[in-house]
């Protein structure tokens, strides 16, 4: 099995693409007004199995931050937005300029080993932008909550 084989792995790829788009639209209309990038909080806070849409928490924010997801772009994250994913924006600042990172994580059973040959329920896929490219990036892959302690 793979990811692939997740009943709504098409509707998946499609809000990740979606939220990729619109989170670097957005990304880029904030550094340019903030000189910093958007950092976001996993939301929903339970973990999801891409099958259910979740309801979200748009007022979360960084304990060191104002700005929520809903104050980053309130027509993506309102109250009543639901996904089946999770969802992080992490920040950085990097030896050659600022990056972002997209992470989305799902919990679902059955479907490993990854093309890494991990097994496990904890999937994850990142998107990134910015002056390193070192890592696995756009490809999902099997997390070790051990060793990762995401859970």
């Amino acid at each position: 099995m793979a990811i692939q084989d997740h009943a709504k792995y098409t509707r998946l790829m499609n809000i990740i693409a979606n939220l990729i788009t619109k989170i670097g639209a957005k990304q880029a209309g904030y550094f340019t007004a903030k000189s910093k990038f958007f950092q976001g909080l996993k939301i929903p806070i339970v973990n999801c199995d891409g099958d259910t849409d979740v309801l979200i928490v748009s007022s979360l924010h960084p304990p060191d931050q104002e700005e929520s997801w809903n104050d980053f772009d309130s027509v993506t994250f309102t109250t009543n937005t639901k996904i089946p994913v999770n969802i992080t924006l992490d920040v950085y600042d990097a030896p050659l300029g600022w990056s972002w990172v997209l992470t989305i994580d799902l919990w679902y059973a059955g479907l490993d080993p990854d093309e890494y040959g991990q097994t496990g329920d904890h999937w994850r896929y990142r998107h990134y932008e910015g002056t390193e490219l070192l890592g696995i990036w756009d490809k999902w892959q099997v997390m070790d909550d051990t060793i990762d302690g995401s859970v």
